[in-house]
Parts: C-alpha cells; structure tokens; sequence
C-alpha cells in the first residue's frame, strides 16, 4: 500500500512541475520566445554533422535558459506575492532575476555563433530553402505561427 501512494505521491508532484512549466509558457512571453528560438535551433542543428559533445552542449545551454526563466517566474511570483506595492528591493530581486535569465541567453547566443558558425552549411541552408519554394512557404509560415504564438496575451 505505501507504493502506491508513493507512486501517488510523485505522480502529483510531476503534474504540479509540469502546471509551473504551462503557467510559465502561457503567462511569459519571453519564454515562448526561448521555446521558438529552441525548436528553430534543433530545426537548423539537423543540417550540421555535430558530435556527441556538440549536441550535449546544445541541448544543455537550451535546457539552461528555459530553467532560468522558470526560476525567473517563480522569483517575480514570489516577490509580487510578499510585496504587492513598490518597493526598491522588490526591484533588485526581480531585476537580478531577470538579469540571470539575460545571462544566460546571451551565453546561449555565444554557444550558437560558436555552433552554428560555419558559413559552408548557412550556404547549404539557404541553397535548400531557395530551391524547394514549398519548403521556403512552409518556413514563412511558421514564422507567422511563431509570431503569432510568442505574442499572444494568454493570461487569465
């Protein structure tokens, strides 16, 4: 009987992370940007011959930004729960929160030029893109989607 409810147990708190991560996607619009500009770096990762180590490091620095805006999230959460009204320390907290969350994107970026740099597959790229015109639609329109899905007010 205990393992069941000990299977209970850690199924609730798997649906709870899995409730602050849908909280964080519908009521964040930085981190639909960070999800967007994911699933676009594994898309284009497909056209480079990386190793092991490479897609660790990809798959690693992607996995860093999206854990610092959930804590991010959880932060300002917190801060506006204990201090509704303004005040100076509230702003540093949820300033210094936010500021890990550009850190880390920013060292995403360098990860992605230092990826993602070799000019010979950009060429490989565009060639593919320029010579499929579906292909080359289909991208236009999941830009469109993408846009229309990073500002999308979803808060209720």
């Amino acid at each position: 009987m205990k393992y069941k409810s000990n299977a209970k147990s850690l199924a609730r708190s798997f649906g709870y992370a899995l409730q602050g991560l849908w909280y964080t996607i519908t009521h964040e619009r930085n981190m639909r940007v960070h999800i967007v500009a994911a699933i676009y770096v594994l898309l284009f990762s497909t056209f480079y011959e990386f190793n092991d180590l490479e897609r660790v490091v990809l798959c690693a620095v992607i996995c860093f930004v999206i854990i610092a805006e959930l804590f991010n999230t959880a932060i300002e959460a917190l801060v506006n729960l204990i201090s509704p009204q303004y005040d100076n320390y509230a702003k540093i907290a949820k300033d210094t929160a936010a500021a890990a969350v550009f850190v880390t994107a920013a060292f995403a970026v360098a990860a992605g030029i230092w990826l993602f740099g070799d000019i010979a597959v950009f060429k490989k790229i565009f060639g593919c893109f320029s010579a499929n015109i579906s292909l080359l639609v289909l991208f236009v329109l999941s830009l469109v989607f993408s846009f229309l899905f990073i500002f999308s007010d979803n808060k209720k």
